[in-house]
């Protein structure tokens, strides 16, 4: 599923969260939201899209239903993509993703359990409403998909794509130029469990997210997908933090880690910096 490949141009994610069980400890997963239990957690993996290298995270209410983290960009969103891939266990139903700020929803993308269709809502930094669309075949049943959803900031226009082909192109039918949070919490396969309704359990895999503040051309969409190989991965230390740097080039895998046996000290979201490091 992974044709582009990635150049000195290609747009980088300001975040990514690869969800698999070869991370570089990009995962950020201990102590903290994102676990149902104290202490370190065993997460469950199963095959991932033959073209990511690692196994991907499993979603399911027994054992993790749900998977949290922090994005703590400073400055509002402006263009926003939204890119991870999915495979739902059975007809896709609850919500894939929820990103909160200030305890209020702003982001939302909820699968209709009679049809799978997806429906993609936004709100903005005052929680006015700023979109909502409906999208057919984003996901489908026990297939991965590489989802897509990203919001223009100039012209309001919210698309969707499944594995590089554009399903919605539609303007938001509200007021361009709208902003959306930076710093929030974002939650992957239910909504905040505080608030949580009966029939918003995600069941299934999701691997690589990743989130962008630039609007993405299906070229680039197929060029970004590259950024969730290890090999474009080189792992670092320093002081009481960990850094994962994209790489320029170079083919220097990242070590093979076991997620079970990490200790993490946040549950932020790694954030690429400008200079092609990742902090956490």
């Amino acid at each position: 599923m992974i044709s582009g490949v990635t150049t000195a141009k290609s747009p980088r994610p300001l975040f990514q969260w690869p969800l698999g069980d070869t991370s570089g400890l990009s995962e950020v997963l201990s102590r903290g939201p994102s676990l149902r239990k104290s202490g370190n957690h065993c997460f469950e993996f199963g095959d991932n899209v033959k073209s990511l290298p690692y196994q991907a995270m499993k979603i399911e209410s027994e054992t993790t239903p749900y998977l949290s983290g922090f994005l703590n960009e400073p400055k509002s969103f402006r263009d926003l993509v939204i890119s991870l891939f999915v495979k739902p266990a059975g007809v896709p139903r609850g919500t894939l993703l929820q990103y909160q700020a200030d305890s209020a929803e702003k982001i939302r993308i909820v699968f209709n359990p009679f049809d799978g269709s997806a429906v993609i809502s936004f709100r903005d930094e005052y929680d006015i409403p700023a979109g909502i669309v409906v999208a057919d075949g984003i996901a489908v049943a026990d297939t991965w998909s590489h989802v897509v959803v990203q919001r223009a900031y100039k012209t309001g226009r919210i698309s969707v794509f499944a594995n590089g082909e554009k399903l919605v192109d539609e303007d938001d039918g509200f007021q361009d130029e709208i902003t959306l949070p930076g710093v929030g919490q974002l939650w992957v396969g239910n909504t905040d469990p505080s608030t949580s309704e009966e029939g918003q359990q995600f069941t299934g895999f999701v691997s690589c997210l990743q989130i962008f503040t630039e609007v993405l051309s299906q070229a680039d969409i197929r060029a970004a997908q590259g950024f969730c190989l290890p090999d474009q991965w080189n792992l670092d230390y320093q002081g009481d933090r960990f850094f994962l740097y994209i790489k320029k080039g170079g083919m220097r895998a990242l070590q093979h880690i076991n997620i079970c046996f990490i200790i993490m000290f946040n549950t932020q979201v790694p954030r690429f910096l400008p200079s092609g490091k990742e902090e956490f």
